[in-house]
């Protein structure tokens, strides 16, 4: 991996673990050398029912 692509791929992962964390979530990462990385984001779902609305869509 690259510099460039190293420092590119450590500032995504800085956004991505802020904006879980305001969301009050939580981010999990398995990585194995030579076969690449798994991401986990695990956001909570609120009552609100504009929340639910779009769960439904979703699902």
């Amino acid at each position: 991996m690259s510099l460039y692509t190293r420092r590119f791929f450590d500032f995504v992962a800085a956004i991505v673990q802020e904006l879980v964390l305001l969301h009050n979530g939580r981010i999990q990462a398995r990585s194995e050398v030579g076969k690449g990385s798994a991401f986990i984001v695990r956001l909570p779902v609120s009552d609100s029912p504009e929340a639910s609305t779009i769960v439904r869509r979703l699902s």
